[in-house]
């Protein structure tokens, strides 16, 4: 399964705070890996930020929304 990168850059003023929403559709129920995510900061020690990134986890169970999408032979 092809996947597709992208790159968004979000610059903050000091003492303003900024919140982005990434919504990822999963393909697919079951264990997946997390996203990726890189932080980068002027102002934050680089250990802070590692420790930010270390707090999510690495994969995430999808769970199917309804059985319809369990199902793999058609219904009579």
């Amino acid at each position: 399964m092809p996947t597709k990168l992208f790159q968004i850059t979000v610059t903050v003023l000091p003492g303003a705070t900024r919140r982005v929403t990434v919504v990822v559709m999963a393909l697919s129920a079951g264990r997946l890996n997390f996203p990726k995510i890189s932080l980068k900061s002027a102002q934050i020690a680089d250990s802070v930020l590692q420790q930010a990134l270390r707090s999510l986890p690495a994969t995430i169970f999808v769970l199917p929304k309804s059985k319809e999408f369990v199902t793999t032979s058609p219904h009579p």
